[in-house]
C-alpha cells in the first residue's frame, strides 16, 4: 500500500515540474515574441482586443474540437517572420500547428499545445497573365484568387483551385485538390509550378517543376504535391500555371439541383436505376456534375433520402441542353438539371454562383454560425479494373445500395434529433493525373 501511495505521489510531482517547465518554456517563448514585433495573441491578459483575436483564431465550427486552447496563436505578415517563429520553437522545443483555411476535417489546423501559426495575413494573390502564372501567399483562399480574376475581368481564365471560397489555398494543394474543372485540367496539385517553404529547422526554400526530379529538390517538389499534407514544412507561397476554358466566348453553365424522390417503393426503385446510369454514363471531361446524398433528419415529406447535384460545364447552354437531353432518360431530372442551371461569364460564376453553390457549407464553417455541430468524416476511394464496363456497374450498384442502407439505419438510429448523414460523390477521373502544362492552354 505504501508503495502504491509513494508511487502516486512521485507521478504528481512530476507532472506538477512537467507543467512548471511547460510554463517557463511558454513565458519565455512569449517574451522573444514580443520583442520580434510579430502579431501575437494570448488567452488571457490586459488586451481585449488580442484576446478576441486569439479567439476567433482557435474557434472552430466542429464541436468536437471546440475545446482546443494553444498557448498562443501568432500571426505573421512575411516569410522570414515565419522562418523566425519555427526557429523560435525549434530552439525552445515548442510544438507549432499550422492554421490557413481552417478547413481541415481531421482538426489538423487546431491544437491544444504549443503556437498556433495562423497564416491569415499572408494572404496576397499577384495575377500575371501574359506570363500565364498566378502566385498566392500561403494563407489565401480561394474566393482571394477568383476575386483577382473577376476584378480583372478575366473570362474564360480559370485557377484550378477548389469549389468552396473559403476553403484555404495551402490544404488544398497538399492534399492534391479536387476542384470544378478538375476533370479537364487534373488535380489543383497538377497545375503548381513552384512552391516556397520555411522547413523544421527554419530555412527558406523554393523548389519547382523546373528541379531534376531525382533531386532533393525535386522529390520535395513531387511530394509536395498531394503526399503528405502539410508534413513538409510551412508554405508560404504558391505559384499555379492559370488554365483556360475551351469556350471562346468565356462561358460557363452552372447551377444546383437537390432532388427528393417520392417515398413509393416505385418511385425510389426508379431513383435508384437513374442513379446508378448517372453514375455509369461516359460523360465528357467538360462536364462534372458532383452528387451529395443527403439523409437530413429534419427534412421533413416522407423522402427517406434526396441527392444533390453541383453543375459545373465548359460550354454553353445550348450544348448543356443537348447533353443532359441525350444522356439522362430519366425526364423530369434532365428537365430540372436544365432549369436549375445558367449560362455566364466565367468571372460572374465565380463571383456569384459557385459562392452560392457552397452557401450551406460557408455558413457550416463559421464557428459562431448555426450550424455549429459534431461532424465526423472519413474517405473511401473504390477501384475499378480499367476499362471493365461490368466491374464498374457491379460497384455502383453495390456502393449506392449500401448508402442507402446505411442512411435507414442512420434514421432509425436517431429518430426525433437532429442531424444530417452526407455521402459525397465528386465526379470521377479525379485521380487521372493530367500533364498541366499540354492540358492548361497558353493564355498569349
Amino acid at each position: 500500500m505504501a508503495d502504491n501511495i509513494n508511487t502516486k505521489q512521485t507521478d504528481e510531482v512530476n507532472n506538477i515540474n512537467k507543467k512548471m517547465a511547460e510554463t517557463t518554456i511558454i513565458a519565455d517563448l512569449l517574451t522573444h515574441l514580443d520583442g520580434s514585433g510579430i502579431p501575437t495573441f494570448t488567452p488571457s491578459g490586459p488586451n481585449a482586443a488580442g484576446i478576441r483575436e486569439y479567439e476567433r483564431s482557435v474557434a472552430t465550427a466542429n464541436l468536437l474540437y471546440r475545446f482546443t486552447r494553444p498557448a498562443c496563436v501568432v500571426q505573421p505578415e512575411t516569410r522570414e517572420q515565419v522562418s523566425h517563429v519555427i526557429k523560435l520553437a525549434k530552439n525552445l522545443d515548442v510544438s507549432a500547428t499550422i492554421k490557413c483555411g481552417g478547413h481541415s476535417y481531421a482538426g489538423f489546423s487546431t491544437t491544444n499545445e504549443g503556437i498556433l501559426l495562423d497564416l491569415v495575413r499572408m494572404n496576397r494573390v499577384d495575377l500575371d497573365v501574359e506570363q500565364n502564372l498566378v502566385t498566392l501567399q500561403g494563407g489565401a483562399l480561394w474566393g482571394h484568387a477568383y476575386k483577382a480574376l473577376v476584378n480583372g475581368r478575366h473570362n474564360g481564365v480559370i485557377i484550378n483551385g477548389g469549389r468552396c471560397p473559403t476553403v484555404g489555398v495551402g490544404g488544398f494543394l497538399l492534399g492534391g485538390g479536387l476542384g470544378p474543372f478538375t476533370r479537364s485540367f487534373g488535380m489543383g496539385c497538377d497545375t503548381l509550378r513552384e512552391v516556397t517553404l520555411v522547413t523544421a529547422d527554419g530555412r527558406i526554400v523554393t523548389v519547382g517543376d523546373k528541379d531534376e526530379p531525382s533531386s532533393d529538390e525535386g522529390m520535395l517538389f513531387w511530394a509536395l504535391r498531394g503526399a503528405g499534407g502539410g508534413n513538409f514544412g510551412v508554405v508560404v507561397e504558391f505559384k499555379m500555371a492559370l488554365c483556360k476554358l475551351k469556350n471562346e466566348e468565356g462561358l460557363v453553365v452552372a447551377g444546383r439541383y437537390t432532388w427528393f424522390p417520392k417515398p413509393e417503393a416505385e418511385a425510389m426503385d426508379e431513383f435508384m436505376s437513374t442513379m446508378e446510369r448517372f453514375y455509369t454514363t461516359d460523360w465528357p471531361d467538360s462536364l462534372t456534375i458532383d452528387s451529395s446524398w443527403l439523409c437530413d433528419l429534419k427534412q421533413s415529406g416522407g423522402s427517406e433520402l434526396g441527392v444533390r447535384f453541383l453543375v459545373y460545364y465548359d460550354g454553353s447552354e445550348k450544348e448543356f441542353d443537348a447533353l443532359i437531353d441525350n444522356k439522362i432518360k430519366e425526364t423530369n431530372l434532365a428537365k430540372q438539371l436544365k432549369r436549375r442551371t445558367l449560362q455566364e461569364k466565367s468571372t460572374r460564376f465565380l463571383h456569384e454562383t459557385l459562392a452560392s453553390q457552397w452557401s450551406e457549407e460557408t455558413i457550416k464553417a463559421f464557428p459562431s454560425g448555426p450550424e455549429i455541430s459534431y461532424k465526423l468524416y472519413t474517405s473511401f476511394v473504390f477501384r475499378i479494373r480499367k476499362d471493365d464496363a461490368d466491374d464498374s456497374q457491379k460497384l455502383i450498384s453495390c456502393v449506392i445500395a449500401i448508402i442507402r442502407q446505411e442512411m435507414a439505419a442512420f434514421r432509425r438510429e436517431f429518430n426525433g434529433e437532429a442531424g444530417l448523414l452526407q455521402v459525397t460523390h465528386p465526379r470521377g477521373r479525379g485521380g487521372q493525373r493530367k500533364e498541366a502544362v499540354g492540358d492548361c492552354i497558353p493564355l498569349a
